[in-house]
């Protein structure tokens, strides 16, 4: 499901995954970039239909991208995703040693993009990853956990580096390996040496 203004640019990849190859092509038909042209990919070696995507109002897809609908993706409001973006909504399980690795099946938690991020390009989200309201995913990151609310966050795996909010540093996680020394100070507050 697509909203106003959506954007999917050359070459992007809207794997959604549902039941119905026409009702692929009819949503995809909704996604027409600037290159009026859009993947209508549809794996015919599907064994376990997913659950979809949704995209929110004003929302754009950068060119190469690929989300994978399999285990539900939903993108809010006002998202830039860059080029090459990949988002799987699917793990596969691996547990037995006695069975190929696909015939155990799938772990689908889905991803969820919250309104007003940016998500940089190359950047990779996996399964079960909730990327809160207005937070930015730098290049080349791979999200493999949470990321709270208005929240900067890069590397292999990606942590936070900073808070978007001036004075809250306090407010990130603990165990987020923060570098405080990049961290906005409250206005009117002036970095003294050694702090």
């Amino acid at each position: 499901m697509a909203g106003r203004g959506v954007t999917v640019d050359f070459n992007a990849n809207i794997a959604r995954f549902t039941s119905s190859i026409d009702k692929i092509s009819n949503d995809l038909s909704k996604f027409q970039s600037s290159a009026d042209r859009v993947s209508k990919n549809v794996n015919s070696v599907l064994s376990n239909i997913g659950v979809g995507i949704r995209v929110g109002d004003r929302s754009a897809i950068g060119a190469g991208s690929f989300v994978g609908g399999q285990g539900g993706v939903s993108i809010g409001e006002d998202v830039i995703i860059g080029p090459g973006v990949r988002i799987f909504s699917e793990n596969h399980n691996y547990d037995s040693l006695e069975r190929p690795i696909r015939t155990q099946g799938e772990t689908r938690l889905g991803v969820t993009i919250e309104d007003d991020c940016w998500i940089g390009a190359s950047a990779l989200i996996l399964d079960g990853v909730t990327v809160g309201n207005g937070c930015v995913i730098a290049a080349g990151a791979v999200v493999t956990k949470d990321v709270p609310a208005f929240s900067v966050v890069a590397g292999v795996p990606a942590r936070v580096i900073r808070s978007r909010r001036q004075g809250e540093e306090s407010m990130l996680p603990a165990d987020s390996a923060v570098d405080r020394s990049v961290l906005p100070l409250p206005i009117g507050r002036a970095r003294q040496e050694g702090q």
